[in-house]
């Protein structure tokens, strides 16, 4: 997986290390997600071959942080959802409207 950093001068985890000058990062799908999740990068490429993350993989069965990660990689607002379900929820609305998330009034 090839991330890069979106937020910030630079920022390192665990051997991992980004800077303005150097933005994008190859690393393991976890280490990927991990770094996703904080806000400051965003996912560049994914392996060709990835099944843990296959688009076959019922959204059901993927982990919150697999959840939040696919909502980022496909646009979608999930903003104060805290719990998995709610993450969840919203992704399932978000694509059951062909991308278009309904107002609530």
């Amino acid at each position: 997986m090839k991330v890069k950093l979106i937020k910030g001068l630079s920022y390192k985890y665990n051997n991992l290390i980004a800077t303005k000058s150097k933005p994008e990062i190859d690393c393991s799908k976890s280490e990927g997600d991990y770094l996703i999740n904080t806000g400051c990068f965003a996912c560049v490429e994914r392996a060709a071959v990835d099944e843990s993350y296959s688009d076959e993989k019922s959204l059901d069965k993927m982990t919150k942080n697999e959840l939040v990660a696919y909502a980022a990689e496909n646009g979608i607002d999930i903003s104060g959802c805290d719990k998995k379900e709610g993450i969840l929820d919203v992704i399932k609305k978000f694509e059951s409207n062909d991308g278009f998330t309904p107002l609530e009034v």
